[in-house]
């Protein structure tokens, strides 16, 4: 039995997807083989949470992380963290060069968001990031909090780039997502029509990327 918490922000939190995002499908996936009419089956206690948070940057997650965990953590039980946070992070404001957040502090973050995670004792499963329509996320549409905010594919694949290595750096396993979603035409077909945030396929999408790393995490 495991307690399973995904960390980051409105990808996480589900914002595009009809059902809720990868958690929440992930979730009832769990719950269908639980409690199916047959019996309890694997995954029978596992408790999972969506922590995601729509708005939220590594500085805002670092602020809460700590609290998250021990208001959930139990004695005993294995304890996976799940985090993507950056895209968030890499928007500018001008549509040039004035950054929300620069690299520097941005692996900074990382790293102590980490470094909570293993004084916890979690085993940690870091996944990347996906692509945005850049016609309408520069500047986003779906914004109306000033300054602006745009984000560009560039600067966010620059960011899950740095993310793993971070991550893998310090321990956590590692799942990129960004090259894999370009190649699957992603802004084609998993995209919500905010260009930012995945649809419901798109939430399908990650869920099965997610899927097999975790399935893994759980039988060890």
């Amino acid at each position: 039995m495991a307690q399973i918490l995904f960390f980051g922000a409105s990808v996480v939190y589900g914002v595009g997807g009809e059902v809720g995002g990868a958690p929440d499908i992930i979730k009832a996936e769990l719950h269908k083989q639980a409690y199916a009419p047959s019996g309890p089956a694997e995954g029978v206690g596992h408790e999972i949470y969506n922590l995601g948070v729509s708005g939220a940057t590594s500085a805002m997650l670092l602020k809460h992380a700590q609290n998250e965990l021990s208001a959930r953590a139990k004695s005993g039980r294995k304890l996976i963290v799940l985090l993507s946070v950056g895209v968030n992070d890499s928007k500018n404001t001008d549509g040039q060069g004035s950054h929300l957040v620069d690299i520097v502090t941005y692996k900074q973050n990382i790293e102590k968001i980490l470094a909570v995670f293993s004084e916890a004792g979690a085993s940690v499963i870091a996944y990347g990031f996906t692509p945005v329509d850049e016609t309408k996320t520069s500047p986003f549409s779906g914004s109306t909090a000033a300054p602006a905010a745009y984000f560009v594919n560039n600067r966010i694949k620059e960011f899950e780039k740095v993310f793993m290595g971070v991550a893998a750096q310090n321990g956590a396993q590692t799942l990129p997502l960004f090259e894999q979603a370009i190649q699957e035409s992603w802004v084609r077909f998993f995209i919500y029509s905010d260009g930012l945030h995945p649809n419901s396929a798109g939430h399908a999408w990650l869920a099965e990327k997610i899927k097999p790393i975790l399935w893994k995490e759980l039988q060890t």
